[in-house]
């Protein structure tokens, strides 16, 4: 039996009290329907029996990242409520913000970046007591208050609050075991309350079951090879701290993890003077075409004011951008 600690903040205290936070343990969470497909039906034909087993009743509210669920609950005042989340990636190793936000010893860092959305009513909520990660050793971890990541900002703390159309973004962090990859995160409405999970899985990372017996017969096993998912994980992350370096202007880091690569002959000090009218760099899209290569949308606002968009690739190889290939779109 698997014993869970679970960290509750102050925020969903005062949820489960009646206070301030309009989230209610009667919340729920259902997958977001997709996009209607416009495209003519197809003919009417018998389709042959399905040897595929059906989903289960639990995997309805489960997906990859980038999954979008809705939650239903209502406020303190008995309204109805619903918003949407959804993960939109993880980071695994995460840098912290600084010195103070490290991990312990023994652990790494790792972080999803989650996007809410308010459709009906004004939702409030603890993204901290709400989130949790489940690990490739079948343990869970709950999100941890202690830590602040470099990628960005922990919503307020932690709280949430949005009315229809509305958007929030923020990072979760989680304290992981090194030597553990993170295999799930999940999202319990009503700050943890609610039986309600919605789960997101992060593809490719190792199961914690013991490796099956090899018979005496068979020829030895090739040595296994990182999954490219998990390596995927750790090329985006690289591309995110990139561009987090450039816009702490930390230009020795930024150069160390890739810019000395990037500066087409020119050498540090130009490099970096090409910075010089670049107020702010934000990643939109980021996502990983193929092993070790993250493609990627970019928003760099200048100190005039104007804003100019990229897409392009940037190829990563043992934590460094080796090469890339970048196009201005706007």
């Amino acid at each position: 039996m698997r014993t869970t600690v679970k960290t509750i903040s102050a925020a969903a205290v005062a949820a489960a009290l009646g206070g301030g936070l309009a989230a209610c343990s009667t919340g729920s969470v259902t997958k977001a329907a997709p996009p209607a497909k416009t495209s003519a039906p197809a003919p009417a034909t018998t389709a042959p029996a399905s040897t595929t087993p059906a989903p289960t009743a639990s995997d309805p509210n489960s997906g990859p990242v980038g999954t979008t669920f809705n939650v239903t609950g209502t406020d303190n005042q008995g309204n109805d409520t619903k918003y949407s989340v959804t993960v939109v990636h993880l980071i695994e190793p995460a840098s912290a913000s600084d010195e103070f936000n490290t991990a312990s010893s023994g652990h790494h860092l790792a972080g999803a970046e989650v996007q809410v959305t308010g459709i009906t009513g004004q939702s409030t909520d603890d993204a901290f007591s709400t989130m949790s990660a489940q690990g490739s050793d079948d343990q869970t971890y709950e999100s941890s208050i202690a830590n602040t990541l470099a990628a960005g900002n922990t919503f307020n703390s932690g709280e949430f609050h949005v009315g229809p159309g509305q958007h929030e973004t923020g990072w979760v962090p989680f304290e992981i075991k090194d030597g553990v990859d993170v295999a799930s995160v999940q999202w319990t409405a009503s700050s943890g309350f609610s039986d309600s999970v919605a789960t997101w899985t992060v593809t490719g990372t190792p199961p914690a079951a013991a490796p099956a017996p090899t018979p005496a017969t068979q020829a030895p096993a090739p040595a296994p090879t990182q999954p490219a998912a998990s390596s995927n994980v750790k090329a985006e992350a690289v591309v995110t701290q990139f561009f987090q370096d450039i816009n702490n202007h930390d230009y020795q880091a930024a150069w160390a993890l890739g810019g000395d690569n990037l500066n087409g002959g020119t050498g540090y000090d130009k490099w970096v003077a090409g910075y010089a009218t670049t107020a702010q760099d934000t990643l939109g899209m980021l996502v990983s075409s193929s092993p070790g290569v993250v493609a990627f949308t970019l928003s760099a606002t200048h100190t005039d004011g104007t804003t100019g968009t990229y897409q392009g690739t940037y190829t990563v190889q043992n934590g460094v951008i080796v090469s890339g290939d970048v196009r201005q779109t706007s």
